[in-house]
């Protein structure tokens, strides 16, 4: 999972500040599922908001995300794991 702050966003992704102050690279597909109070969309994803992205990492470092919460109620930690949902 990675938690932090959009820094950067396009087509085919966004950066994420973490708690720690590095940066991840979260890439988002129209496959994502893309989460806030309601159903969202890429549209929704903004510099600035709070995100949580579950997916897979990648050899890069990058990860690839199933699913992007915005606004998470619980803002911690800043890792990336290979978790391929939220549920683990």
């Amino acid at each position: 999972m990675v938690v932090g702050e959009i820094l950067t966003i396009d087509d085919r992704g966004m950066t994420i500040k973490l708690q720690d102050g590095s940066t991840k690279i979260v890439l988002v597909s129209d496959k994502t599922s893309i989460n806030k109070a309601a159903q969202a969309t890429k549209d929704d994803l903004k510099t600035g908001e709070r995100v949580s992205a579950f997916g897979m990492q990648n050899p890069d470092g990058s990860v690839s995300a199933t699913n992007v919460q915005l606004n998470p109620q619980m803002f911690r930690g800043g890792t990336a794991t290979s978790s391929p949902s939220p549920a683990n």
